[in-house]
């Protein structure tokens, strides 16, 4: 159709158009493609009428078609949607009408299962250049970006997220949602075992929660899972009984959850690494190195090999459970010693793909070997200190977040490409709650007048700051703390700190952080980064916004819920000025060899290497014909 050309550069603006359009003139697999598109575009951008009309026409065409794959797919789309809306009980029969659809595919009839792929003629192997940061791996916290990809491929949870950020089933064959959202139970698959032959059972769960967020643990688990009954309790010491505590094995195959009051995102949490299993005996062994090679055990796709300053090795799972649409039988990530290594070793046809966050080429490349992602859901932040001077008073964090340039950071920040200018709150562009033209503009007239009057109520009082963060933003804070001192006559100090408990004896007035959303709903960027971050390095603790946060939380209707997270996206940005949002994640771009297919990376920044093909016979023709 012509308005596919025509606005082929911007096609996801017109999803909704060109799905009209395909509908009214009966073609009937392109007008379900764009109707699914617009759906999703709608979930993720707080219109959840809409996304559940646009599912509901698409259910139509799929049904006709007789495409039950994808029909049950998209019932758990509308499911999520229900969630949203706190329609729990319509979100139940969504879920049982998608499960009911599934059992009739078994599992999905367009994979195949790597445990079929053992006769192959020639290991599939995935090389991926990396600089040697991304081998300061810990399993057992999952704190970083890379943490939580490399365990996302090695272990299994209850549910997983798909690339278009659908809740999908995993460890659970099924699940269903009662008592009004309080009460989740799910059903597990009798064929998940772990790598050392043990089966996977509802107490590998409930074991798991119930030592990760056990008093004993120096560092046990930040409450995400608040709402789970006795939880917090239990985690404090308050509560000695682990049976109150509302997470429980019902029988080896079926687990139950009770929260305190519904919880819209309670399933995204299931999807983080936060709710996985640990292997018991591995742990119970091995403790805090449990998941180190050799000894590892896991339940994924992929099997931990090898660890060291040279890179990371690991091989697919001969005896993971579930079809998956890729061939990898090993990945290794190589490190190289420089960013012009990294490129070379593409252009050499050493490496198969050149991810983002790497430098891109200058040479110009098949268009067929850039892709991009989906906008990523990320924000780049600064964090003002409340209780050390001076940006203990309001006037001077006023005057800081006026002074700084946005641009300037945008050009400067190592992301590739540049992020883009924060002009909203924390909550990022394409997430649900998020509030453009929030953020306090530059200005530096309003800026020298609030440090103006900020100098007149406590006069003689120091003007030194100290700015922290990473070695990634050195040049930039370097930059910064110039322009406080030239425009605002503040003297500042950068101090390098590059791990997070570092902080604590910091206690800088301005850190910097970059969060990449865990899941898309503003909890994780309002509470899990912004709150948390304030209250564990600041000691920060404010009433208003806990109310905020709270009834949030407690509440059923959508629209209510998203105006008071807006209210408390406004309150730390705009009224305390305890956040300055700098930039926002774009299009992520990476590079990808032609022998290389289903590489797809989603917009909370993670790629699937189970759904990874390589087509061996085309690589070794390629080869063949650059060879001098």
């Amino acid at each position: 159709m012509a308005i596919e050309g025509l606005f082929d550069d911007r096609r996801e603006e017109y999803f909704g158009l060109l799905a009209h359009h395909f509908e009214r003139a009966g073609i009937q697999q392109k007008a379900a493609s764009y109707l699914d598109l617009s759906g999703d575009r709608a979930r993720l951008d707080d219109a959840f009428q809409e996304a559940d009309d646009f599912y509901g026409r698409e259910i139509g065409i799929l049904s006709q078609a007789g495409d039950e794959e994808k029909l049950a797919y998209t019932w758990m789309k509308r499911a999520l949607v229900y969630q949203q809306l706190s329609s729990y009980d319509q979100a139940h029969q969504a879920y049982s009408v998608a499960f009911n659809l599934l059992k009739k595919t078994k599992g999905g009839k367009t994979a195949h299962s790597l445990r079929a792929s053992g006769a192959r003629r020639k290991k599939a192997v995935l090389n991926i250049p990396i600089t040697e940061g991304f081998v300061k791996l810990n399993l057992g916290e999952t704190n970083y970006q890379s943490d939580s990809q490399m365990f996302r491929n090695l272990f299994a949870g209850l549910v997983e997220i798909g690339v278009d950020l659908n809740i999908i089933p995993h460890v659970a064959k099924s699940w269903e949602i009662l008592d009004e959202g309080k009460r989740y139970i799910f059903h597990l698959r009798d064929d998940v075992f772990w790598s050392d032959g043990e089966q996977v059972t509802a107490e590998d769960f409930v074991w798991t929660w119930l030592y990760k967020y056990s008093p004993e643990r120096e560092d046990n688990e930040t409450p995400w899972f608040i709402d789970v009954v006795g939880l917090e309790a239990y985690r404090s010491g308050s509560l000695q009984r682990k049976d109150k505590v509302g997470v429980q094995a019902l029988d080896p195959f079926t687990i139950e959850f009770r929260l305190t009051q519904p919880s819209s995102y309670f399933l995204y949490l299931l999807t983080t690494p936060l709710g996985y299993p640990w292997p018991r005996k591995a742990v119970e062994q091995y403790g805090d190195d449990w998941w180190k090679p050799p000894h590892v055990v896991s339940n994924g796709a992929f099997l931990f090999k090898e660890l060291d300053d040279q890179g990371i090795v690991i091989e697919r799972n001969p005896k993971y459970f579930q079809p998956v649409r890729g061939n990898l039988d090993v990945i290794r990530w190589q490190v190289y010693e420089s960013e012009e290594a990294i490129k070379q070793s593409y252009l050499d046809d050493m490496s198969d793909i050149l991810l983002a966050g790497t430098p891109m080429m200058s040479e110009s490349l098949a268009q067929n070997e850039v892709y991009l992602s989906p906008p990523i859901l990320e924000t780049a932040l600064l964090v003002l200190n409340s209780t050390r001077p001076p940006t203990d008073r309001l006037e001077v964090r006023q005057a800081i977040a006026h002074a700084v340039r946005r641009t300037t950071f945008v050009l400067e920040y190592k992301s590739n490409p540049p992020m883009l200018a924060a002009t909203g709150g924390i909550v990022p562009p394409g997430m649900p709650g998020h509030s453009p033209g929030l953020a306090l503009e530059h200005d530096l007239a309003r800026a020298q007048d609030y440090i103006s009057q900020a100098r007149e109520r406590r006069k003689g009082a120091t003007e030194s700051l100290l700015l922290s963060g990473g070695s990634y933003i050195w040049d930039w804070l370097g930059m910064l703390r110039v322009e406080l001192e030239q425009d605002l006559g503040l003297k500042a100090t950068p101090h390098k700190v590059e791990a997070y408990s570092e902080l604590f004896e910091v206690n800088p007035n301005i850190q910097f952080i970059s969060w990449s959303a865990d899941f898309p709903d503003p909890v994780n960027l309002l509470v899990h980064c912004a709150a948390n971050f304030l209250k564990d390095i600041t000691g920060w603790f404010d009433e208003q916004f806990e109310g905020l946060v709270s009834d949030a939380s407690a509440q059923l209707d959508q629209k209510t819920r998203m105006a008071l997270y807006r209210t408390a996206d406004r309150y730390l940005v705009h009224d305390q000025v305890l956040i300055i949002p700098l930039g926002y994640g774009g299009s992520q771009p990476s590079l990808v060899k032609p022998w290389i297919t289903n590489f797809h990376r989603d917009a909370l920044y993670f790629y699937r290497l189970k759904d990874i093909t390589i087509d061996l016979d085309l690589k070794s023709k390629m080869l063949t014909d650059r060879s001098p």
